[in-house]
C-alpha cells in the first residue's frame, strides 16, 4: 500500500475517511496514521508529527470474480510440456 492515501474526506465532526486506490490492505493488519502541521479547532498545533495506530484495523477487500467459463470438447488446450490436449 502506498504511504499516502489517494483521498481524504470529512465524514462528520472530526472523523475522516482515508482511501487508497493502489496497493493491498490485509484483513487484521495494523494501521498507523501520522499527521504533521495540523491544528485543532482552537488553532493550537497538534504535536508534530503525531500518530495513532489501530491494531488489527485493516479491512481488505478480496478480488471479485467477474466471469467464469468452461472448455467445450472441441477446444484445444496447450499442455505445459508443449503438447496439445483435445478438450479436457
Amino acid at each position: 500500500m502506498s504511504l499516502h492515501p489517494t483521498s481524504v474526506a470529512l465524514k462528520a465532526g472530526n472523523t475522516y475517511t482515508l482511501t487508497w486506490n493502489t496497493g493491498e490492505m490485509k484483513n487484521g493488519d495494523d494501521i498507523t496514521v501520522t499527521v504533521a502541521n495540523v491544528t485543532d479547532l482552537a488553532g493550537n498545533v497538534v504535536g508534530s508529527p503525531s500518530s495513532g495506530t489501530h491494531a488489527g484495523g485493516g479491512i481488505g477487500i478480496p478480488p471479485a470474480i467477474t466471469s467464469t467459463g468452461t472448455a467445450t470438447s472441441g477446444e484445444h488446450h496447450r499442455r505445459a510440456d508443449g503438447g496439445r490436449d483435445r478438450g479436457r
